[in-house]
């Protein structure tokens, strides 16, 4: 979809960039059966989520998007590594999980049984158990909540230029809150669920950008795969 994908890079802070799809209600989750209205897009948009993974430096989390599946198996998928590897990157994808309050639920989806340690980014006074910490790399940033622009720093820090962020719609308003969004990959689906008694999320949700502040996006790219469309922005905003 995307042959000679180039993000431009920042100078004090990595690239953030991020996948999403949804329907055309302005739909990406229902709350009360997430599995049973899971995949919203079809075989295509799931390539598309891989070949965006291809080109980060690294691929951050949720606690919550990353306890929805084990996604470092397929990172460790040697289909995926070689696609890495044809864009002159090192073939293990680094991984990173972001919590206020992680929990042992992570254990089983960050155990890289035999690959690098993950990343587990918390605050300061998060409890987490021996067993998990032995998992992980762990890095505490922020008191209460994470802190994410001392997580842009860090990853800043650590070499990383192009940062994909896997999110649920919580998180992601507050990457976008903070101006450390760039580029937003969304897949428009055929479908439509409705809504009832508030039991889909959109996009965004937890904070409601003030009228001076609303964010203007521009269409990059437009492309069309049968009744789908997958649509590329970036975001307008001088602190970008």
């Amino acid at each position: 979809m995307y042959e000679d994908l180039v993000f431009p890079q920042k100078k004090q802070r990595p690239f953030f960039y991020t996948n999403f799809v949804s329907t055309i209600d302005g739909k990406t989750l229902v709350k009360i059966d997430p599995q049973g209205y899971w995949p919203i897009g079809s075989k295509v948009d799931h390539d598309v989520l891989v070949e965006l993974r291809a080109h980060a430096d690294v691929l951050l989390q949720g606690k919550n998007t990353a306890l929805f599946y084990r996604t470092l198996n397929t990172l460790a998928g040697e289909k995926f590594r070689a696609a890495r590897r044809k864009l002159g990157k090192n073939a293990e994808l680094p991984y990173l999980a972001m919590s206020n309050s992680p929990d042992d639920r992570l254990i089983t989806y960050m155990d890289n049984r035999g690959g690098s340690r993950p990343l587990l980014v918390t605050t300061e006074e998060a409890v987490v158990s021996k067993e998990l910490a032995d998992k992980v790399r762990l890095i505490r940033l922020g008191k209460g909540v994470v802190d994410v622009e001392l997580l842009a720093a860090f990853l800043h820090q650590e070499g990383f230029k192009n940062v994909l962020v896997e999110a649920g719609p919580t998180l992601l308003s507050t990457f976008l809150e903070h101006d450390l969004i760039d580029e937003i990959f969304l897949t428009l689906a055929p479908k439509i669920f409705g809504n009832n008694n508030n039991a889909t999320y959109t996009m965004a949700e937890g904070y409601l950008f003030p009228p001076n502040n609303i964010k203007q996006c521009r269409l990059l790219s437009v492309k069309q795969v049968g009744d789908e469309v997958f649509l590329r922005y970036n975001i307008l905003d001088g602190a970008n």
